[in-house]
């Protein structure tokens, strides 16, 4: 007989090496280390379940949660010879789990050709946000100069946080990024969730200006253990765009890369911003990896 439940903290180690098969044995023991860590302190265990047929389990599904009330879905998976079914009494089991925590948005990241998986998802109430492209610019094409520009940079943290909030709302506007999550999340949960990406520096997070009107932001964010800068965000307000910001906000990006001695800058971007995907490339980014975004609001 097959029961879903919460995993116990005995389970947990088992669960997570299924989950985590499809790694290498080093990453993989680097990922189930951490993660146990943080089940240690109390990271939302409620939402790692086991699926166990006559007391043995065999199949795992988790959604570990993230800042601004997020989660991300690890595929359910299953031990060899169990029925596939199995997967789907987990993920609604996970559905759920998710819906009495305080989890609003899951994401789950497939590549291409997992469209098994993709399907698996839509059945279970997920949708297919973004065809996301991770790029990344190195050291060899920051500008050596400063560039020249008629935009003005403030420091967003001098800005106040509800006039920042608008700012966002505001670039979101008939964006080509991801345009389904539109007004689907709070600003200050968006903002939470941006500011636990790397290690936030409040100096990173720029306004730009043009004779002293406001017509977009930058957001990075550093990663240390490996010497290079996430682009989090970048965005220019509808009766600003056209003008060539974007590609000028994106070199001040790097100008400050540069004189902070880091060897890359990465971003994700939809591959249906095709004007911002321009203006990535002219700068010198060029693409690593990609990934389809798969998105489901709980309640």
């Amino acid at each position: 007989m097959l029961s879903v439940r919460l995993a116990r903290p005995d389970e947990y180690s088992a669960a997570l090496r299924l989950l985590f098969d499809d790694l290498d044995e080093t990453a993989r023991n680097l990922r189930l280390a951490v993660v146990l860590d943080q089940l240690g302190d109390g990271l939302a265990p409620q939402l790692l379940l086991v699926a166990v047929r006559d007391d043995q389990l065999v199949g795992a599904g988790w959604v570990s949660p993230a800042a601004g009330k997020t989660g991300l879905l690890q595929m359910p998976r299953l031990i060899p010879g169990e029925d596939l079914q199995t997967a789907d009494v987990i993920l609604a089991a996970l559905n759920d789990a998710v819906a009495e925590a305080d989890v609003q948005l899951v994401q789950a990241m497939l590549t291409s050709d997992q469209s098994a998986d993709r399907r698996q998802l839509e059945e279970h109430g997920y949708d297919l946000a973004a065809d996301l492209h991770y790029l990344s610019c190195q050291a060899n094409h920051f500008p050596r100069s400063l560039p020249q520009s008629e935009l003005t940079y403030r420091r967003a943290q001098n800005y106040g946080e509800a006039e920042f909030c608008r700012l966002i709302e505001r670039t979101y506007i008939d964006s080509l990024d991801c345009p389904m999550l539109d007004g689907m999340r709070d600003m200050a949960d968006v903002l939470e969730g941006y500011r636990a990406t790397g290690t936030h520096d409040p100096s990173l997070w720029l306004i730009a200006q043009v004779a002293e009107q406001t017509v977009g932001c930058l957001l990075l964010t550093k990663h240390l253990e490996h010497n290079y800068w996430e682009l989090i965000y970048m965005g220019v307000v509808p009766e600003a765009r056209g003008n060539g910001w974007g590609y000028q906000i994106t070199q001040q990006a790097l100008w400050l890369a540069q004189q902070a001695r880091q060897r890359m800058v990465v971003l994700g971007i939809d591959s249906q911003n095709e004007p911002a995907r321009a203006a990535y490339r002219r700068a010198g980014f060029e693409k690593f990896e990609q990934r389809l975004v798969m998105l489901q609001v709980s309640g």
